[in-house]
């Protein structure tokens, strides 16, 4: 896939390798970020399952802007690019969900697990639980909500779903919870890549 991507604009939004939409923002979808390294079918079935439970599109969405990381390469987006010839992918550059809101007004997000719980972490808000509340609160306010997939925790033996987020209760209506029965796939990203991986080659 070669595509001119023009990451002065907000929002990338790739239809198919031959189409690039460039947009302000975006409304009237569901939205699927992550980091895609790589793009595998859990990914591919909690999107059928969200789009399905929340009856409107979803489209996945990368950032090339990372909080904790440095800023993807152009030859790095084009490369996880590549992954998405059949499926529809915005590329942002929106590491925060207080960014991604303003990039997606009022759009619901698809989120696993992990990524619910740092949301409610303290820890992702400079160590802060009244800029953590602040933040879902505007969330709340612009009106988003979160579907949570759950997976399995080996450490703890056992599939973690919504029930074992810790939040103050009226952030609770942010979240719902895909039930197990409507999506669990156990593989992730990084056991992919170990796998992947030449022997003797650390793990970025």
């Amino acid at each position: 896939m070669s595509l001119s991507l023009d990451l002065t604009q907000p929002v990338n939004l790739i239809q198919s390798s031959q189409v690039v939409e460039q947009h302000q923002e975006l409304t009237g979808v569901a939205v699927f970020p992550g980091s895609f390294n790589p793009l595998h079918e859990g990914h591919r079935q909690l999107c059928r399952a969200a789009a399905s439970l929340l009856r409107t599109p979803v489209i996945f969405e990368i950032s090339v802007a990372n909080v904790q990381k440095a800023d993807l390469t152009s030859a790095e987006v084009s490369r996880r690019l590549q992954q998405f010839r059949d499926v529809s992918v915005a590329v942002t550059r929106a590491p925060l969900f207080a960014d991604k809101s303003r990039l997606f007004p009022g759009c619901p997000f698809v989120v696993g697990f992990d990524t619910a719980e740092r949301i409610i972490d303290p820890a992702f808000y400079g160590g802060s639980a009244d800029a953590c509340r602040d933040a879902l609160q505007k969330l709340y306010d612009a009106g988003h909500r979160f579907l949570v997939a759950g997976r399995l925790c080996p450490q703890r033996q056992r599939f973690l779903n919504l029930a074992d987020l810790r939040m103050a209760e009226k952030f609770r209506c942010l979240f719902q919870e895909i039930p197990e029965t409507h999506f669990r796939n156990d593989v992730s990203s990084s056991q992919l890549r170990q796998k992947q991986r030449p022997c003797g080659e650390s793990l970025s």
